[in-house]
Order: structure tokens, then C-alpha cells, then sequence
């Protein structure tokens, strides 16, 4: 639904660690989509290539799932 990428800058009020300094925000429907995602052909390819290789691209990545939902969110479960 929306891919941003953004970089790190200097503050005096987040003194966070700065290992990473890109960050890649992206917002997906429902977690179907995000896995659907992961598992393209192309995706696993560019991680095996560019960021599991010792020569790849990317020295440094973690990848993180997050939810604005409580903990305890009670929505109603959609029926397929």
C-alpha cells in the first residue's frame, strides 16, 4: 500500500544507534500480502545474493514486523 525509503539524520534528541542509516518502510494490506511478498521469486533472490553472500551488496540488514494494533486487538476475524 506504501513503500517509503528513508535515511538517517543527525538530531541531539535521538541519539539512537545509527547502525542503519537507510530504512525501508513499507505498509502492506494484511500480513498474506507482506508474506506473498517475501516469497517472490526475486525478493529471495536479491536477499541470497545481495544481503546472505559474503560479497553482496548490503553488509548490514534486519527486517522487522510492527502493528499499530494493541496487543490484545480484538477485531472481528475476516472469513474468506
Amino acid at each position: 500500500m506504501r513503500y517509503i525509503v528513508t535515511r538517517r539524520i543527525e538530531s541531539r534528541y535521538a541519539g539512537g544507534s545509527g547502525e542503519y542509516p537507510l530504512l525501508f518502510n513499507e505498509i502492506w494490506k494484511d500480513m498474506d500480502s507482506f508474506e506473498a511478498h517475501c516469497n517472490r521469486k526475486a525478493i529471495r533472490e536479491f536477499f541470497e545474493k545481495e544481503s546472505l553472500a559474503e560479497d553482496g551488496l548490503v553488509e548490514k540488514w534486519d527486517v522487522n514486523v510492527y502493528t499499530d494494533e494493541p496487543k490484545e486487538y480484538d477485531a472481528p476475524v475476516k472469513r474468506k
